[in-house]
């Protein structure tokens, strides 16, 4: 019989979190699913501990991949996956012990509903709390829809959505620096509902050597959503987006920066 929900989680490399990731899911109080844990590219030493975990709890299934990035172990987890649902966790983040069955009872009672994210809180690599809040996104439909012109409308490591019409509408593309903030926008065009609900049920972890990378890294992450809005908007969208970038995307890229950088202050 197969179950309810599969979670995927990705990972190439354990930055030391991986158990405590593996273990806020294993411990859930929704216990009817399978987490299928993609190894893209990882170590033999990886690779063995990712096996011995496997070997504690039949839910966990164990697939390694040589080749391809992220979004292409996405994909391959959707396509292999059971359940009826799917959701996301990534290899150094802590779901809160009710996130999978508060996202699959919303599911089961609201139909409409394909993607269903909710809030995070923000924690350093101590397994801190910092007292920064993420910004608070909304539930409503039409909400959603108008933000998703600015910003992405869910935080990706803490989606849960129905899988065969994720899948009908091809998965996760390739190409995109943002491959979740495209899904979302395709949804949105397809008619597709996304919601998110308002308890924080993911601590969301922010790593030191992510403030560098930030800023290095800005003038890809302008150019490629820029690419995404030129996707789904046309030229129009994309020389708006030209004119405004310097003042709304490289605002977001400081913005997040500076989240690290007090995160990790002294």
């Amino acid at each position: 019989m197969n179950s309810k929900l599969s979670v995927i989680l990705p990972v190439n490399r354990d930055d030391g979190y991986l158990d405590a990731a593996i273990d806020s899911i294993l411990n859930q109080t929704f216990k009817d699913f399978e987490l299928l844990i993609i190894a893209n590219n990882c170590t033999d030493e990886l690779w063995s501990k990712i096996e011995n975990i496997k070997e504690s709890d039949i839910r966990v299934k164990s697939f390694r991949l040589d080749l391809g990035g992220l979004t292409f172990a996405l994909n391959y987890g959707l396509n292999i996956a059971k359940g009826e649902y799917i959701a996301r966790m990534d290899a150094d983040d802590i779901s809160l012990p009710q996130r999978l069955e508060k996202q699959v009872d919303f599911l089961d009672k609201n139909i409409s509903v394909v993607v269903l994210g909710t809030q995070i809180k923000y924690i350093d690599e101590n397994n801190i709390c910092k007292d920064i809040l993420a910004s608070n996104l909304p539930s409503d439909f039409n909400q959603l829809r108008k933000l998703s012109y600015f910003k992405c409308p869910i935080y990706h490591p803490t989606v849960m959505f129905r899988r065969t019409m994720i899948l009908q509408i091809g998965g996760y593309k390739y190409g995109f620096y943002g491959e979740d903030y495209e899904l979302w926008l395709r949804c949105i065009h397809q008619g597709y509902r996304i919601s998110n609900l308002q308890d924080v049920l993911l601590k969301y972890r922010v790593h030191s050597s992510q403030v560098s990378a930030t800023s290095s890294n800005k003038n890809i992450y302008i150019s490629k959503m820029l690419g995404i809005f030129q996707e789904f908007y046309g030229d129009k969208w994309y020389f708006i987006g030209k004119i405004v970038q310097l003042k709304i995307f490289q605002n977001i890229i400081m913005r997040t920066s500076n989240l690290r950088k007090s995160l990790f202050k002294k």
